[in-house]
């Protein structure tokens, strides 16, 4: 896998894309066979059959976003090269330029499954993962966009993006995930420092 950030930041867009640009409304009309899997502090309904209740929210330092629309995403789906990959994302209300959205994407070797943290530093534990690519991407209010990177990029930055699937069923995903993002490929670039993320979301096949 290519270390330049450009392409891998054009990977995560390319992955994001087809979600973003319509709601899959056909893929929520109909209950869920399966509840939960893993674990988790919440359970998703099996009647929950409206996207009102979908959200990505995280706190950026000190400030909490809650973000609704749109919020959707997909899991363990298998690419061209064997690999498995996931997505998420959401915005703010609308997809008029400035407004503020949340992308995570990876990939891994392995399926994909509940109740293990997946992250690309760090070694495989047995609630851990070192996946190929784990990317948190944050576009703000100012249309600015910050970016999570490995130590690869340099050994000075944070390097710390997780993200952990505590319950999938057939049209829902739920988890959680935090990491350090910044503006810029430098440590001494405008950071922030993304905790409490918490989603619960429409799964796009």
């Amino acid at each position: 896998m290519t270390k330049n950030p450009i392409t891998i930041i054009l990977f995560a867009i390319l992955i994001i894309a087809p979600s973003c640009g319509k709601q899959q409304t056909a893929l929520i009309t109909k209950p869920d066979t399966v509840i939960t899997k893993g674990g988790g502090t919440g359970t998703i309904s099996a009647t929950d059959t409206t996207d009102a209740h979908f959200y990505i929210t995280f706190k950026a330092d000190t400030t909490t976003y809650k973000f609704t629309t749109l919020a959707q995403g997909n899991f363990n789906k298998k690419d061209a090269s064997g690999n498995f990959d996931f997505s998420l994302s959401s915005q703010a209300n609308s997809l008029a330029p400035g407004t503020n959205r949340v992308i995570m994407v990876g990939v891994n070797k392995d399926s994909l499954v509940t109740g293990k943290y997946y992250q690309n530093f760090g070694t495989n534990t047995d609630t851990t993962a070192k996946a190929n690519l784990v990317q948190l991407s944050w576009y703000n209010s100012k249309s600015q966009l910050f970016s999570s990177y490995g130590k690869e990029f340099g050994a000075a930055l944070i390097a710390d993006t997780r993200i952990k699937f505590t319950q999938i069923t057939t049209y829902r995903m739920r988890g959680t995930f935090s990491g350090t993002v910044y503006i810029g490929i430098s440590a001494n670039a405008e950071k922030h420092t993304l905790t409490n993320g918490e989603f619960y979301i429409q799964r796009v096949k």
